[in-house]
């Protein structure tokens, strides 16, 4: 799973780090803790071979925002600017 920063759209010099953001493969935070366009393992996750249409061959996986920076402004963040975040499987 590789990241990429959240860049504030109105406000560009702000920011919400992907190392505020986890990944996990239980409905629950206090995953994998992600990193600014690094790829990282994420603890646990597996894609069994399978038929993806009969439900085979499928892994979930949970995002949460652990926290924001207290001195950043309400507004839009998004990877716009910065690139997308990438799931691989390798």
């Amino acid at each position: 799973m590789t990241a990429i920063d959240l860049q504030g759209e109105t406000t560009a010099t702000q920011y919400i780090y992907a190392g505020n953001f986890t990944v996990n493969i239980n409905d629950a935070c206090e995953g994998t803790v992600m990193a600014n366009n690094t790829a990282i393992a994420v603890s646990g996750a597996t894609i069994p071979k399978g038929n993806n249409s009969k439900g085979d061959g499928q892994e979930e996986l949970y995002f949460c925002l652990e926290e924001i920076p207290p001195t950043i402004s309400s507004q839009i963040y998004s990877t716009t600017g910065l690139g997308a975040w990438t799931i691989s499987v390798s």
